[in-house]
């Protein structure tokens, strides 16, 4: 069996996630955290900290994937399973790089097969992967959701992405 994953001296989460109980925006430091070490307020930190799930520590992606040196965190949107590989945007090209773009654009073809989809954030800007190309959707604002779709052309398989209202059937 595996060692199990440890946080150690990543704090990225700390960094990249919107944290509304704190006023902390996407991408910068929660005022909270010793980086490289931990949470200063950890017991009494909030409840959006306390749920959150790395995918990383999880083990649901391989070990180049730590986020402190891969420079990306990736989460699971919860009952849908799909992946959003949220990068620091320090490195905004991250997630081009290889091992990693390949495994993004595997899990979008994945995706592809099951209706869903992979994204890929920035300060909280997305962008959806697919199998063959991307496409920048922004800020997904409260109540809306990113829709896809795909659509035979002449050339192929045309993949699309809208931000909609989160009922829109």
């Amino acid at each position: 069996m595996a060692e199990p994953r440890e946080c150690g001296t990543c704090s990225l989460c700390c960094k990249l996630f919107e944290i509304t109980e704190l006023s902390k925006p996407f991408g910068k430091w929660c005022p909270n955290c010793n980086v490289g070490v931990g949470c200063r307020i950890y017991g009494q930190h909030p409840i959006s900290c306390q749920t959150f799930r790395c995918g990383y520590l999880a083990a649901l992606v391989p070990e180049e994937w730590k986020p402190s040196k891969s420079h990306m965190v990736i989460t699971f949107v919860k009952d849908l399973e799909y992946p959003v590989v949220h990068v620091d945007p320090n490195y905004p090209g991250a997630w081009r790089k290889e091992p990693f773009h390949s495994q993004i654009r595997q899990w979008a073809t994945d995706a592809a097969k099951v209706d869903g989809m992979v994204l890929v954030s920035i300060n909280g800007q997305y962008t959806v992967v697919f199998p063959v190309g991307e496409q920048h959707v922004g800020v997904v604002p409260p109540g809306k959701v990113i829709a896809t779709g795909q659509r035979a052309t002449p050339d192929g398989i045309e993949y699309l992405a809208i931000v909609t209202d989160r009922n829109h059937g």
